[in-house]
């Protein structure tokens, strides 16, 4: 899941509509890769833009969402496989 403070404006219905969304990607594991996401009215897009440089374990993504019509470009974070290997945000 996404920290509220990183997504401002988004409830926590919304975050977890895109959690789904980011695991699916980086799943995928190929730069590119891009799911939709969508929470009542709202939705947006999640892509895998590819392996983070100083840490090429680690994959960055992109999360965007639709406002008025127009997609922006939205945040993108880094996330690294933990112990188990289950993917965590890690900035």
């Amino acid at each position: 899941m996404l920290p509220n403070s990183m997504v401002s404006g988004m409830d926590s219905g919304e975050m977890k509509a895109v959690a789904p969304a980011i695991q699916a990607v980086l799943g995928d594991g190929a730069p590119g890769a891009t799911r939709p996401w969508t929470s009542g009215g709202r939705n947006g897009h999640v892509r895998l833009i590819g392996p983070d440089p100083k840490q090429p374990a680690c994959r960055r993504v992109r999360m965007s969402a639709v406002v008025a019509g127009i997609e922006k470009r939205g945040y993108i974070f880094r996330y690294c496989p933990d112990a188990a290997g289950h993917w965590r945000i890690a900035g």
